[in-house]
């Protein structure tokens, strides 16, 4: 699924007919596509579910991002969500390789816990 928010529409829409605006079909495009998901799970040698946020400006796809994932977390609390921002992992001169999305997330996860054997040479370090 590719979600795509544009620039909001003004105008008036009609009293009894109201199109979605692209961001309330975004949100609504999200909820469904988790709620299909949480629903059917995922068997072995299936892909990965997944989803992609394009957005005008960094900040709001990082909302959209950030809404979907909380929607995530509501709906399935037993399943972890990843989010990556692939400008900073994709070099533009070359294809983006699952390796290079695996390895990014390794580093992130890395700066957030530090390593006990790390920890335990330092210990062993000060004695």
């Amino acid at each position: 699924m590719l979600a795509v928010a544009t620039t909001n529409h003004s105008g008036v829409r009609g009293t009894f007919y109201q199109p979605r605006t692209p961001e309330e079909n975004i949100r609504v495009k999200l909820a469904e596509w988790i709620e299909d998901v949480a629903q059917c799970g995922t068997a072995m040698g299936e892909p990965i579910p997944s989803v992609a946020i394009v957005a005008q400006d960094k900040e709001e796809t990082l909302a959209i991002a950030n809404e979907a994932s909380a929607m995530w977390e509501k709906r399935c609390p037993h399943w972890r969500s990843v989010m990556v921002d692939i400008p900073a992992v994709h070099i533009q001169s070359r294809t983006l390789r699952t390796r290079d999305i695996l390895y990014y997330i390794l580093r992130k996860l890395q700066s957030l816990e530090p390593q006990p054997q790390q920890q335990e040479c330092q210990v062993g370090e000060e004695e």
